[in-house]
């Protein structure tokens, strides 16, 4: 029962996961779905609901900014989901585990992001020979060398259960983990400074200045700029100061230099 219950849910990462990149993230792979699904397979669907939503308020900030390599929310969920439901447990050891064990898998993605690069020369040649069927099949080749090891991640953790779970955490120095979120918090940094750099513009830049001042001197949170933001772009809109281009251009684009590397 458990190895049918440990594939099971390994099989549902998989499909999710692959369902999520080929159609384009279609939020397959968010909490409230994965909770759902495997809450329904393993026959306890409202408790995979009930958890799948507590686990979405928690990774629903958790997102992929430049290189950053953010916990990864669909094993966190699909293992705790399992462990709760199967040790008939409360909400509760499913939040407490989520986190852990999304961390601990978020650790391997250089190592399967690494393994995707093998194929390259692969696609090179099929693209030579213009052989653009062999092209759509190592699409799937592809995504299978990501997902399919971390299924087998998956199913093995459950196996295992949620004790060894948290020993080979707590076995894992500090100074690595510690490290390891330094550098994280380092990379979302370099990630917002590569997307300044493709957007950034001589008319754009004062409303960056203003969310930061928003944020630092009003302590407002981001949901209460977006809407702001959004409020602001409606006015300049019906003002007639958001064109596509034409009457509102730049007269003197080499002013643009300025903020040019």
């Amino acid at each position: 029962m458990l190895v049918a219950q440990s594939i099971t849910v390994g099989l549902i990462y998989l499909v999710l996961g692959f369902l999520d990149d080929y159609l384009a993230i279609c939020m397959c792979s968010r909490p409230i779905v994965v909770g759902a699904v495997v809450g329904f397979f393993l026959g306890d669907l409202s408790t995979g609901v009930i958890i799948g939503a507590s686990l979405e308020l928690i990774f629903m900030g958790v997102v992929t900014i430049g290189a950053a390599t953010p916990p990864d929310a669909l094993v966190g969920t699909a293992v705790s989901t399992a462990f709760a439901i199967m040790m008939h447990a409360e909400t509760e050891v499913a939040l407490t585990l989520a986190m852990p064990i999304a961390l601990l898998v978020s650790m391997t993605n250089p190592i399967f992001l690494t393994l995707r690069t093998f194929w390259h020369s692969t696609i090179e040649k099929l693209l030579n020979k213009g052989n653009y069927k062999g092209i759509e099949k190592m699409f799937y080749v592809v995504a299978f060398t990501i997902y399919l090891p971390k299924a087998i991640i998956v199913s093995l953790a459950i196996m295992a259960g949620s004790g060894i779970v948290n020993q080979v955490i707590e076995v894992i120095p500090e100074f690595i983990t510690g490290g390891m979120g330094v550098a994280s918090g380092m990379i979302v940094a370099v990630g917002f400074a590569m997307l300044l750099n493709m957007m950034w513009s001589k008319k754009m830049c004062i409303y960056y200045f203003l969310g930061f001042l928003m944020t630092a001197y009003f302590n407002l949170p981001v949901l209460a700029i977006a809407f702001f933001g959004i409020v602001l772009c409606v006015i300049l809109y019906f003002e007639g100061r958001l064109t596509n281009g034409g009457d509102h251009q730049e007269s003197a684009p080499e002013e643009e230099e300025l903020f040019n590397d």
